[in-house]
């Protein structure tokens, strides 16, 4: 009977007597057995499946998948982790913890014991207790597990506790055990960089410099000898992030530096070197045509020098890096806003690389103009980098890797699945982030270093003294997009973002962009208002382009010749009036559902209400009037019902079906809350015209934009 009760884990065990489940009626026990040879079936069928998957796969690596997927859950937590609360921390400890104990299971299942432990642990199982391997005085423990398993499990343990535990020493062990095993085993090279790169940061973190030297000058050698390109570009960065750290150590005593080969003609300093670092960097890059690394290295280049003061470096170092990307074909320029709208097709799409590190230089480029006090060049830069957010912005949800893998040249390459060297970048919302406190400075007239360095002190307050200018708008715009798509709340405010974009497209005079934005507000607006506001504009815009499109001085459809200069915001005038109200108009359905105060709206409305008035024109005042009634309604139902029926007489003279019908369905629903039968029968028998126009308008309308 004991036995009964020892079962292996996939089985069922015995079925019950007969006599305890059977019940008395014939089809009812015919049921019942039929039911239990059902289930015991398909628990067959599950079982054999299980161990199938389980034999096709082998056991590490089904630790290291879910090993992997525990970090991969953990680092999307990262962000929320200071104000996430207790809940996102704790589950964050579990993810990291869970990921530890698997790459440990691998390393303990690969134990096993001699002959004689096996007698003693089968004595001891039968007593239904587990023991550990070193119970027994005569249990000697085998490793069985294979070298490269260990190897490879060794790395990714060490990397864990080091990135995400302050367990440095036992990621030092892991790693020191990952190098002494690796050596002379082919494949292995990459897995000892990832160890010494271990090994660097716990030094560097113990603040013991000069052990770091020694290993960083050992392991250039090893990386340089196995043409392991990609790390040995990253160790050469580590030495330069090193010489700084020695600048501080080493200020007093300067003599403590003993590498004097780097310069030549006037006596090195941590400083001096470490830029002459970065340079060797980059010319090594060039050697194996490795044009984004150096670009990038003669950037962080240029960006040292600039915190140094060091001009001249600085100059040449953004000089060099300008001539890498006008001449590489590798590197090229992001496609123009205007081109990809107009045609309704997105153009080719660059590398990550590419527009990241054209954007890197054009904000360096900016921040050096400003530097040197002249704004003109600043604001001249600025406008190419809001070509390139334009472009982030047209990825839609896709997001831009800000890391660079370069390809494995080693003569024995393992990248021990995927966990290799990254060479990291700046990423879209930082660069959009710091565009527009660059912009806010460019906009204040600086024209000289210091003032531009009080002025960078003060960024968010210049940012918010400067939003009134176009330019300066559109940046925000764009690190607005980039943050909601980045962050995962896109959806939300994706409405109030879009009509937004179209109210700077129209101020700067690009209307073939803008019907593209409207056309797909339209279609796709999750808000009704937005879609209102967006049906509405394209009518008004379909007007516009009607009466000026016979005049000798508008090209349409490529754009009008209306544009004003950036740091115009004077809308009063114009060479179209129409076009310009029209800009009001805009504006004005932007604050109806952006603003939550009422005051702003009001005041917006009624300011696209007096223009409409100066243009004479019965189409943009029936929609601004409109958009007044839907904010009184809530307030003064009197006041509201006039407005609307104003709207909707001016909208039947103008002869815009959508507008009649919008203005005339409300002016309908407000007679039917006051019971008003008779104006009800007459506005239906007029509207019915207007219900037929749209139906016939929206059956021949071309398809959504995707």
């Amino acid at each position: 009977m004991e036995s009964d009760a020892f079962m292996e884990p996939n089985s069922v065990g015995p079925l019950p007597s007969s006599s305890s489940w059977v019940p008395h009626t014939d089809a009812a026990a015919a049921a019942a057995v039929s039911y239990e040879t059902q289930r015991q079936a398909q628990l067959r069928v599950l079982n054999a499946r299980a161990a199938r998957a389980c034999s096709t796969r082998p056991r590490h690596e089904l630790l290291w998948a879910l090993a992997r997927e525990y970090l991969r859950h953990a680092k999307q937590l990262l962000p929320s982790l200071g104000a996430g609360g207790d809940a996102v921390r704790d589950a964050y400890r579990r993810d990291i913890l869970g990921a530890i104990s698997c790459l440990k299971a691998v390393l303990l299942s690969g134990l096993t014991t001699t002959a004689a432990s096996a007698a003693a642990l089968g004595a001891h199982a039968s007593k239904r207790r587990r023991i550990k391997p070193t119970e027994s005085a005569s249990a000697s423990v085998v490793n069985t597990l294979s070298t490269t398993v260990e190897l490879r499990t060794r790395c990714m343990l060490g990397r864990v506790l080091l990135e995400h535990t302050d367990n440095d020493a036992e990621a030092e062990m892991h790693a020191r055990k990952t190098i002494q095993l690796s050596r002379g085993i082919i494949g292995m090279d990459e897995l000892r960089m990832d160890a010494y790169d271990v090994q660097l940061e716990v030094l560097l973190r113990a603040g013991q410099l000069r052990l770091a030297r020694t290993l960083l000058r050992d392991t250039l050698l090893e990386a340089e000898h196995l043409d392991l390109h990609a790390w040995r570009y990253h160790f050469m960065r580590r030495r330069a992030h090193l010489m700084k750290l020695e600048a501080a150590e080493t200020s007093k005593d300067s003599s403590n530096i003993k590498d004097k080969t780097m310069m030549d003609g006037h006596k090195e300093t941590p400083h001096s070197m470490a830029l002459a670092v970065l340079l060797e960097l980059a010319k090594t890059a060039r050697e194996y045509k490795h044009d984004d690394v150096g670009v990038d290295t003669m950037l962080t280049r240029a960006q040292w020098a600039m915190a140094l003061g060091d001009e001249r470096t600085a100059a040449s170092s953004l000089a060099d890096a300008s001539t890498t990307l006008q001449r590489g074909a590798s590197i090229p320029e992001p496609e123009p806003l205007g081109i990809a709208l107009s045609t309704g097709l997105m153009a080719a799409r660059p590398r990550a690389s590419t527009s990241l590190l054209r954007a890197r230089f054009l904000l360096l480029q900016t921040l050096f103009s400003l530097w040197q006090g002249r704004t003109q060049d600043a604001r001249a830069t600025l406008r190419q980098l809001q070509d390139v957010l334009d472009w982030w912005t047209l990825l839609e949800a896709e997001p831009v890797n800000n890391t660079h893998q370069l390809e494995a040249t080693s003569r024995n390459v393992d990248t021990h699945d995927g966990n290799v060297v990254y060479i990291s970048w700046m990423s879209r919302r930082q660069i959009a982030t710091l565009a527009v406190y660059l912009s806010a400075v460019a906009h204040k007239g600086v024209t000289n270093a210091a003032d531009t360095q009080q002025q960078l002190a003060d960024s968010e307050a210049s940012t918010k003294s400067a939003v009134g200018n176009l330019q300066q708008a559109g940046l925000a715009w764009s690190t607005a997009v980039i943050w909601c798509r980045d962050s995962g709340v896109w959806q939300r405010y994706a409405d109030d973002l879009v009509l937004r974009r179209v109210w700077l497209l129209q101020a700067t005079g690009k209307p073939d962009e803008t019907r593209h934005y409207l056309a797909m507000l339209a279609h796709g607006a999750t808000s009704p208002d937005a879609a209102f506001a967006a049906q509405c504009a394209l009518a008004m815009m379909d007007t516009v382009l009607l009466r000026h499109a016979s005049t000798a001085d508008y090209s349409a459809p490529s754009g009008g010749n209306y544009s004003r200069d950036d740091d115009d915001l004077d809308f009063s005038t114009g060479a179209h009036p129409q076009a310009t109200m029209w800009s009001h108009v805009v504006l004005g359905a932007q604050h109806s559902f952006g603003d939550r105060s009422r005051r702003g709206k009001k005041t917006a409305l009624l300011a696209a209400l007096r223009a409409a008035n100066a243009c004479d024109d019965a189409l943009l005042y029936s929609m601004v009037t409109l958009r007044l009634a839907e904010l009184y309604q809530s307030v003064e139902d009197t006041a509201s019902e006039r407005m609307l029926s104003v709207a909707y007489a001016l909208a039947c003279d103008a002869g815009s079906a959508m507008l009649a019908l919008v203005a005339g369905e409300r002016l309908l629903g407000t007679c039917r809350r006051y019971g008003r039968h008779a104006e009800i029968a007459t506005l239906e028998a007029s509207l019915a015209k207007w219900r037929a126009e749209t139906r016939a308008r929206l059956a021949s309308a071309r398809p959504a934009p995707q």
